[in-house]
C-alpha cells in the first residue's frame, strides 16, 4: 500500500467567508470554525466540492467523460466502471480514497462586515433587510490531503488532479462574486511514502490525463 500525502498553500488575497452553523446574537451568517481548535477555516467538504467541480469542467472541456455530480443519478455506481472523478473523489456507491482536511488561515483575524439586501429585478434596497456576515482576513491558506492506494501510479494521478485542480481555482468559500475568498497558488508538494514526487512526474500526468 503506498500513502500519498499532499501539502498545498495559497495567498489569500481578500477576506473570506465560510459559513458554519453557529449562532451568534447580532450575526446572521458566522464562519466555519474548526471543531478541533476552534480556528477560522474553510470546511474539508466544500474545498473538495470545490476542486470536483473545477476538475469536471476542464475535463468535460476536453470531451473527457465524467459524471454529473452533485446528482446520485448521474454518478458513478460501480468502481471497475468510474469516471476517472469518481474513482480518486467517490461518488454515493464508491468511497473516495482521499482524505481531505480543513482549508486553514494563517493569522486569522475576524471581522463583522454588515450589508443590505437589494431587490434584483428593481435594483433598489429592500427596507428591513439590513445583515451581518463575519468575514475572515489572513495572510495565507493552507490544507493537506492523503490517501492510500495499491498501485504507485494512482498516487501519481491522484496528486495530477490535485495540481491541476488548484491550479485552476481562484476563490474559496461564498460570495466569491463580491469580492470574498479570491486566492492565488502558492505551493504544492506531493510525496508517495515519504518521498517528494518530481514535479515533471506530475507535469507528464496530467498530460496523461487530459489526452484519456
Amino acid at each position: 500500500m503506498n500513502q500519498l500525502l499532499v501539502n498545498i498553500r495559497f495567498k489569500l488575497k481578500s477576506s473570506l467567508h465560510s459559513s458554519g452553523d453557529r449562532k451568534i446574537f447580532g450575526v446572521d451568517k458566522a464562519v466555519y470554525l474548526d471543531p478541533v481548535d476552534s480556528t477560522p477555516a474553510v470546511p474539508a467538504t466544500s474545498f473538495k466540492g470545490l476542486l470536483r467541480r473545477s476538475l469536471e469542467s476542464i475535463l468535460k472541456s476536453r470531451k473527457i467523460k465524467v459524471c454529473d455530480s452533485p446528482r446520485p443519478d448521474s454518478m458513478c455506481a460501480s468502481r471497475d466502471e468510474a469516471c476517472i472523478i469518481c474513482r480518486f473523489f467517490g461518488s454515493p456507491i464508491i468511497k473516495s480514497p482521499l482524505i481531505f482536511s480543513d482549508v486553514k488561515i494563517k493569522s486569522p483575524l475576524i471581522e463583522n462586515r454588515t450589508g443590505i439586501a437589494i431587490n434584483r429585478s428593481t435594483r433598489t434596497v429592500l427596507e428591513d433587510h439590513l445583515f451581518t456576515t463575519q468575514i475572515v482576513s489572513g495572510k495565507e491558506l493552507e490544507t493537506s490531503v492523503k490517501g492510500f492506494f495499491e498501485k504507485f501510479d494512482d498516487c501519481l494521478v491522484a496528486a495530477a488532479l490535485l495540481y491541476l485542480g488548484v491550479k485552476l481555482i481562484f476563490g474559496i468559500g461564498a460570495s466569491a462574486s463580491r469580492g470574498l475568498g479570491w486566492i492565488e497558488f502558492k505551493e504544492f508538494n506531493a510525496k508517495v511514502d515519504g518521498k517528494l514526487l518530481d514535479e515533471k512526474q506530475v507535469l507528464n500526468k496530467i498530460a496523461e490525463v487530459l489526452s484519456l
